[in-house]
């Protein structure tokens, strides 16, 4: 794209602070709320679910109670005062059924209208359905707790609710022996005013930030949510006293008092006794002695810490060696990412997310959605690692390693992992867990452990400049930082899926690798549709690091619709119960598509010539595609035209950036 077509891209700011004629102190320009710093649970700079939980005007809900969506309060007159009391609200009242049009997060299905039923336990996922409604025409039922259960147990069928719903008129419907709902219609809140700016009338000052629990905030002696564990821990240990069974805002902090805690004190929290009691510091005191507070590593209170990996990565690696680490690493990334891809393509998925909370499918769909995610963290290593070798002046690297955790210092600890194409049995998944759990350890022969190394190597190195020095920590920070989390998410899957059978869960075989079709199966057409398409993001990837950086970004973007088609053929195969081959050698080897520019052609010559490798790329894929395409019908004929739509982008937008790449 040129810089002239870029210019009707050129974002103007609309809040009040930015628009203003001189220049305001305070706010800056991307104090807009979707430029905000914030991971929706709670957030950095404000939290996403004090937004939310005003979505529908009038009522205000709690979203993240463990029950399920809970509401809070209602303007008076409002569209629920004429149907609930103030006292029904302190008995508790849920919401039970929600109706609104709701985005997909698969692509190429569009928005449309759902009714979502909640369920106890309902929890966190209850806000994720609110979160994806779009704006327009909504509808909630509301009930109390008994009915809430008897909902959750099947005893109202969503056909009834649905034929409910076909009169939009606010009211009451008593069901026997069931209980009594409500039905109240509206739209769903815009938060916005016409400015740009959050709209008082929904969100009051200080609501944004009202549960952060941060240092600053008043609340931050009530957080009970575990969520800044690093800054306001609750269950610790002290030198004095090893068990963790102290409150860390204990207002006697002597080894003395320490001692004297016995094993069951803990359950005082549980009793109430911490809270509102001499024993604890409360809002004034913990903000006025938070300077004697102590740090907490590991659970435990000291004035002191050594990272342990410290002592066991004594030796930092020269320029060379952290070339020849990255070169093997960048092989593991991609073994890793096909790994966990090819376990999540096992489970029998739902395709779109299950409407009730807590039901099988909702379970499945919560563990593939763990696995996908931490794929998707190590096909974004990959990207990194190699943004570091062409940052070395090293060729991109990008075969698959055949071993996973190599013996690197030949102590023999290494797991030495063949790579495997296995479905998500219980024990694969064990083993994805012992692989992350090692990492935490930061063990030189773990994959984290070796890019800690790596990280310190490069900082106390003298054979890297300063801008190198920046670019290199950050990419492998951000590595370091996404791969932290790999071990709590495989286990918040295998939560999911305990007491599920692996025969409900899984889709394709449980024994044996994957193995390629007889060209006269009718489903050989897919594994030939995936490899190729598996083959074409390895050659978008190597044609995007050939071209410079100068458009990786734009390049980067487009690269990603090839792993939209790898994605669509991998779904439509494990519909038939078979595993992804993942075996691009069967279309060729990933190498340079085309020579290394010769000077001594033109600069137009140079220019066509990255142009031609630009439509080069999707060859091997358009060639499948079409074959699929002529001897297909129905579902299979649509995955042709999807992913050649995705495919013909990708080609164009190549080629764009090819042609803008200085020469």
């Amino acid at each position: 794209m040129t810089k002239r077509e870029l210019k009707g891209f050129k974002l103007f700011p609309r809040n009040l602070t930015a628009r203003a004629d001189v220049v305001v102190r305070g706010n800056s320009v991307t104090t807009r709320p979707e430029t905000g710093v914030e991971n929706c649970f709670p957030g950095l700079e404000f939290d996403q679910r004090n937004l939310d939980k005003t979505f529908f005007p009038g009522l205000l809900f709690e979203l993240h109670h463990d029950a399920g969506v809970v509401l809070r309060d209602f303007t008076n007159p409002g569209p629920a005062s004429e149907f609930i009391q103030p006292d029904e609200i302190v008995r508790g009242v849920y919401m039970a059924y929600l109706q609104g049009v709701f985005a997909s997060r698969i692509p190429g299905v569009e928005p449309k209208q759902r009714i979502i039923r909640f369920a106890p336990p309902a929890g966190l996922e209850s806000w994720r359905f609110i979160r994806d409604m779009e704006h327009g025409p909504i509808a909630v039922v509301l009930c109390d707790g008994d009915a809430f259960s008897a909902v959750g147990s099947g005893a109202l069928e969503v056909s009834t609710v649905r034929n409910w719903l076909r009169t939009r008129k606010n009211r009451s419907i008593p069901v026997p022996t069931v209980g009594r709902f409500v039905l109240l219609f509206g739209e769903r809140a815009r938060f916005l005013t016409n400015d740009g700016v959050i709209d008082p009338a929904l969100i009051e000052p200080g609501d944004l930030t009202r549960s952060l629990c941060s240092p600053w905030q008043y609340d931050f002696a009530d957080c009970g949510c575990f969520y800044w564990a690093a800054n306001k821990p609750d269950l610790v240990s002290s030198e004095a006293q090893p068990n963790r069974v102290l409150n860390f805002q204990r207002k006697n902090r002597s080894p003395q008092g320490d001692r004297a805690t016995t094993a069951d004190d803990w359950l005082l929290k549980h009793e109430g006794l911490w809270d509102g009691t001499d024993l604890t510091m409360r809002h004034v005191e913990m903000i006025n002695r938070w300077h004697e507070l102590p740090f907490v590593v590991d659970g435990r209170e000291t004035d002191r810490y050594e990272p342990a990996f410290l002592k066991l990565m004594s030796k930092l690696l020269t320029r060379a060696e952290i070339v020849d680490r990255l070169k093997k690493l960048a092989p593991v990334e991609h073994a890793l990412s096909v790994e966990y891809l090819y376990a999540y393509y096992s489970l029998a998925l739902p395709s779109e997310r299950p409407t009730g909370a807590g039901g099988a499918h909702d379970r499945i769909f919560t563990a593939g959605d763990e696995v996908f995610q931490v794929a998707i963290d190590e096909m974004r290593h990959l990207r990194a690692v190699n943004e570091i070798l062409v940052e070395l002046g090293e060729p991109c690297v990008l075969g698959r390693a055949k071993i996973i955790g190599e013996d690197f210092d030949g102590t023999g600890r290494a797991f030495n992992h063949p790579f495997t194409l296995a479905p998500l049995t219980r024990a694969h998944l064990d083993w994805f867990i012992e692989v992350e759990a090692a990492s935490q350890t930061h063990d030189e022969n773990t994959i984290d452990g070796m890019y800690t190394l790596l990280l310190r190597s490069i900082e106390a190195s003298n054979e890297f400049d300063d801008h190198q020095k920046i670019r290199l920590s950050h990419l492998i920070k951000v590595i370091v930082d996404e791969g932290i989390d790999h071990y709590t998410r495989f286990s918040r899957a295998k939560s999911a899926l305990a007491g599920i059978p692996e025969t409900k869960y899984l889709k394709v075989p449980v024994k044996g690798q994957p193995k390629l079709l007889p060209k006269n199966n009718p489903d050989r057409i897919l594994q030939d549709t995936l490899d190729a398409a598996y083959f074409v993001v390895l050659r978008s990837l190597d044609f995007v690091f050939q071209l410079g950086d100068k458009q990786r970004g734009a390049m980067m973007e487009s690269a990603r619709r090839a792993m939209f088609n790898m994605d669509d053929a991998a779904r439509s195969l494990s519909d038939r119960g078979y595993g992804a081959m993942f075996d691009h050698t069967r279309f060729g080897l990933v190498r340079p598509i085309a020579a290394r520019r010769a000077r001594a052609l033109s600069v137009e010559s140079r220019r066509k010539s990255r142009v031609s490798s630009a439509a080069a790329v999707g060859e091997p894929l358009r060639a499948v595609l079409k074959r699929l395409r002529t001897n297909s019908s129905g579902k299979l004929k649509k995955l042709a035209n999807r992913m050649d739509v995705q495919l013909t982008a990708m080609t164009r937008e190549f080629e764009v950036a090819a042609m803008d790449v200085e020469s």
